[in-house]
């Protein structure tokens, strides 16, 4: 989840937005990720400068919604922050599917929880020996547990170590589950009760950290 857009205004975000010829969008982006239907000139396509992805401009506008009601300022695909949204404290605030998950550079419940699907949905796409190969490469942990965060998230050394654990104990149990199912590749890494336990144990480093200073950011 890259932050790319966080200096502009959503005005600006909107008058940045690039008109894209259907004709020249390649065949096999035939379709908007919003709406799923094909392109079409009731809908002129546009891109998004920064992560150059191409929307139904109608569907991104709804997607990003009102300025009354904000619904998301993260793009659809790569959740890439789009513009700045502030609190009354001038805080930065990250919204995404109608939900805050980040408020004043802090993770919300709300965001953990998407993480840990994000977490899920990266992980099971690994085959066992890609699995093997992670729990034995600390590093390779180290960029599981960040690439779903968004940078601007505070979180202190000793928090990193605890997500760290977290998100190897995920791999672990995914690889049992591919194990059991002598499989390359199984279907679900995460039930409900499952994902409930790897938030629950997020929220305890998330809000010990809280209590920390000095945080390493």
């Amino acid at each position: 989840m890259a932050s790319t857009g966080m200096t502009q205004s959503r005005e600006n975000f909107i008058h940045s937005l690039i008109s894209v010829s259907i004709d020249s969008i390649p065949a096999d982006d035939s379709k908007c990720s919003i709406c799923h239907e094909e392109w079409s000139t009731d809908d002129s396509p546009v891109r998004i400068p920064t992560c150059r992805h191409v929307f139904g401009r109608d569907c991104l506008l709804k997607w990003i919604g009102s300025t009354s009601s904000l619904q998301s300022n993260t793009c659809p695909l790569d959740r890439s922050i789009l513009f700045t949204v502030t609190s009354n404290r001038s805080s930065l605030i990250v919204i995404r599917g109608g939900e805050v998950i980040v408020a004043n550079n802090r993770i919300t419940r709300e965001g953990i929880r998407l993480y840990v699907q994000d977490l899920s949905s990266n992980i099971r796409r690994l085959r066992q020996q890609e699995l093997n190969e992670m729990l034995q490469n600390d590093q390779s942990i180290k960029e599981e547990a960040r690439r779903p965060l968004l940078p601007i998230v505070r979180v202190s050394r000793v928090g990193w170590e605890r997500i760290e654990g977290v998100v190897r104990r995920m791999v672990s149990d995914h690889r049992e589950r591919v194990e059991k199912m002598k499989c390359q590749q199984s279907q679900e890494i995460l039930g409900e009760s499952d994902l409930v336990v790897y938030v629950e144990c997020l929220l305890d480093v998330f809000r010990d950290d809280l209590a920390l200073e000095g945080l390493d950011v």
